[in-house]
């Protein structure tokens, strides 16, 4: 049995690699507006990466001069990625570390809108 889930966790790491690739390529389609996104294969791309990356930009708070939303995206599927990929090597689930690390990277992420914020607000 313990084969069969090392097995299965190493194909959800494969799996999730592949979605960060369809993910990047929604990006940077996004970046070319003469790229006609409701043609093959872009359509297929869009309808693969839109929910996830909506997900990220519609659950965060707007940023000035930036969207980190898609950032925010990739890490979290890094990090699931690393904790299938850990499990799939070695037969231990080990998360907290990774966890650790988003909610380090969130934490200092919102202290610099803040500061971006009160920035702003002294121009005014």
């Amino acid at each position: 049995m313990d084969i069969i889930l090392k097995t299965f966790a190493g194909g959800i790491s494969g799996f999730i690699s592949l979605y960060m690739v369809a993910c990047t390529l929604r990006i940077y389609m996004s970046y070319f507006p003469n790229i006609n996104v409701y043609t093959q294969p872009f359509n297929t791309i869009r309808q693969l990466a839109d929910p996830y990356l909506i997900f990220f930009s519609e659950a965060l708070p707007p940023t000035p001069f930036l969207d980190i939303s898609p950032i925010i995206g990739f890490m979290v599927l890094q990090a699931a990625q690393e904790c299938f990929n850990r499990f799939a090597l070695t037969g231990v689930l080990f998360v907290p570390g990774t966890f650790a690390t988003i909610t380090n990277v969130f934490l200092h992420l919102f202290m610099l809108v803040d500061k971006g914020l009160d920035w702003l607000l002294d121009l005014i």
